[in-house]
């Protein structure tokens, strides 16, 4: 594809349409020239300062027909019957020989089904051109026998002598997409969600936005995308026990990082018969070994070690450190939401007592920490029942306790705050997340020197959550400074407080 031709033509537009805004998107006719001919398609590509939208239905019908829509699930299949992926590195490139099946995603606008052009420009091999009234496709009629060459860039954000510094992104509004904010300091990795393995054949959804990562990466970020097995034990066993499923993850994730120029991919799998821990395992081997020869960084998250059947007993965390670059330790949820009795979400005790139970399958240097940007807001009635629950942000916290005009009180035992509340008949406990939590969690990374930090998940943050964590991870006093605060704050009210009962009970006398 023409990319320079086509960004020229959008600046163009994009200062035409300055003084008469340019929040609506335009339309333009698609032709197609066939290399003999245009072809009027009475078919329209929507175009805004952000994309180019080009209906799949144009894709079958002009351009190749060996694909399927599903409206429903918002992809677009593509069947690769001859082998026209090639990779850089020849001996990975064997693994699409056989063909090769996966999806773009898809935006359905008012009935129609929509690609990105400029990704689909790159599988399909087309070339584009734009005037100021239509856009002209312009394919090979012997394209379609051309192997297509993915390689990696050279331009991809480098991670050297840092800590890792993660979030979590599953979803991208204005608020949880970290591209559309001012750089965050000492962030270096996003993990949006984009892929998950839907059927027995390890068919993956694709949600990747290019975009996205084009922006991550001008900020300095590296894009680990997030795939997960649905969190279905029976679909996950069909898969493990499949080769020809195992091989077609795969195959779709060396194809997707490089199509899209991923740095990472994170491995997301929960919930699996304990049973398949082996085939887990194996399999989580066989992913990493094509995507280090893709020079991919692999992740996998991991429950706290217990004796939970599925949730943590399924993981042979010994086995899967030695294969992977890191761990995620899912160091949340010590009370989770269906939990009979109301309680914190990762306690300070609970948490350390987690990661050195960890420590014991996982080397220190491969063990990231993960940490809870949320909380959880338990509803009891006045007999200290549980009768519901509710997650809550750290900006939720704060303004219950603003608008009930409620003191946290400091649990040394928890490493939290802690408030309630009582309205009608029913008590609301909360025990909060924010900065000095935070500050005790990132010292544990430095005290077992793990090798950083992942949080779930963006968007629930409070402002200084992202100074915290930066400043523990590179030593910074900022963070003792933080403690020592609050510690100084706790033992002023201590001693206001017993100076007043003091008084209390001297005009009683």
């Amino acid at each position: 594809m023409n990319k320079h031709l086509i960004y020229i033509v959008m600046m163009c537009f994009m200062v035409l349409y300055t003084s008469v805004g340019f929040a609506n998107p335009m339309n333009k006719t698609i032709v197609v020239n066939d290399g003999e001919k245009d072809i009027l398609t009475n078919q329209m590509a929507i175009i805004d300062e952000y994309e180019i939208l080009l209906p799949a239905e144009v894709v079958r019908e002009y351009i190749y027909s060996n694909v399927d829509l599903d409206r429903q699930l918002k992809q677009m299949k593509i069947n690769f019957s001859l082998p026209r992926i090639r990779l850089a590195e020849p001996e990975l490139s064997q693994k699409f020989f056989s063909g090769t099946t996966f999806s773009l995603p898809t935006k359905n606008i008012d009935g129609i089904s929509y690609v990105d052009l400029e990704v689909a420009s790159k599988i399909f091999g087309f070339t584009t051109t734009m005037d100021a009234e239509k856009v002209t496709i312009a394919i090979n009629q012997y394209s379609s026998f051309a192997p297509l060459l993915l390689k990696a860039t050279a331009d991809r954000p480098v991670i050297t002598g840092q800590k890792i510094n993660l979030v979590w992104q599953p979803t991208f509004g204005e608020k949880t997409d970290a591209t559309k904010a001012d750089k965050i300091k000492g962030l270096n990795v996003v993990s949006p969600s984009w892929f998950e393995i839907i059927d027995e054949h390890g068919t993956i959804k694709n949600k990747v936005d290019e975009r996205y990562v084009k922006a991550a990466h001008a900020k300095g970020y590296q894009v680990w995308a997030l795939i997960t097995n649905s969190f279905d034990p029976d679909l996950t066993r069909k898969v493990l026990y499949n080769e020809y499923a195992k091989q077609n993850v795969i195959k779709q994730l060396a194809l997707y990082a490089r199509l899209y120029q991923l740095d990472g991919i994170n491995l997301d799998f929960e919930n699996i018969y304990d049973a398949d821990k082996d085939q887990l395992t194996q399999f989580v081997k066989e992913v990493t070994d094509t995507l280090h020869a893709l020079d991919l960084k692999v992740s996998i998250d991991v429950t706290v070690p217990s004796g939970i059947s599925q949730w943590s007993a399924c993981y042979d965390r010994s086995g899967l450190a030695k294969n992977v670059d890191y761990v995620m330790l899912m160091a949340y949820d010590e009370h989770w939401r269906t939990s009979p009795v109301s309680g914190s979400v990762a306690s300070i005790g609970w948490v350390e007592r987690s990661l050195v139970n960890t420590l014991k399958d996982v080397p220190a240097e491969k063990l990231v920490l993960g940490v809870p940007f949320y909380m959880r807001e338990w509803e009891e009635n006045l007999d200290g029942e549980k009768t519901g629950v509710k997650t809550m942000t750290m900006e939720m916290a704060e303004k219950t306790i603003r608008e009930r005009q409620l003191k946290p009180e400091w649990l040394e035992a928890q490493g939290q705050y802690y408030f309630e509340y009582i309205d009608g008949d029913k008590r609301y406990r909360v025990w909060q997340e924010e900065e000095r939590s935070m500050t005790l969690r990132v010292k544990l990374i430095d005290q077992y020197h793990l090798a950083g930090i992942a949080a779930w998940r963006k968007g629930f943050e409070g402002n200084e959550i992202w100074q915290v964590i930066d400043s523990g991870l590179n030593e910074n006093k900022v963070t003792e400074k933080i403690v020592a605060t609050q510690a100084d704050q706790d033992k002023k009210e201590t001693k206001a407080k017993k100076k007043n009962k003091k008084k209390s009970d001297t005009a009683k006398k």
